[in-house]
């Protein structure tokens, strides 16, 4: 058996085990919209892997066909999610980092607003 095909199972068993743990995260560290692109990332590559492994096995070549717009795909929906996934965090640190301030202007101004 050629080497090629057992990468392409290794890397497309890696991209399947990729795609099962994005649906495994919680709801706090991931939201809907970043699983989304996430996953439509891992799911284009899962079907790149699946196509190439078919191609090198010398099953069929059918999948070859839509194999680089998959390809194309993953790099936006991968830059989206990286986006999305940065905006997040950035939006949870500035709700504490705002929770915070106002904590620390009632600890400066004391229990009776400073009075």
């Amino acid at each position: 058996m050629n080497l090629i095909p057992v990468t392409d199972i290794i890397s497309t068993i890696g991209f399947a085990a990729a795609l099962f743990f994005t649906f495994q995260i919680g709801e706090d560290i991931l939201d809907r919209t970043t699983r989304f692109f996430l996953s439509v990332s891992m799911c284009s590559y899962l079907f790149v892997g699946i196509s190439n492994v078919l191609e090198w096995a010398h099953v069929t070549n059918f999948p070859v066909i839509y194999r680089d717009y998959a390809i194309i795909i993953f790099i936006p929906f991968f830059v989206c999610f990286v986006y999305s996934y940065g905006n997040n965090k950035l939006k949870k640190r500035s709700a504490a980092d705002k929770e915070l301030q106002g904590y620390e202007t009632n600890q400066i101004a004391g229990p009776n607003g400073g009075k």
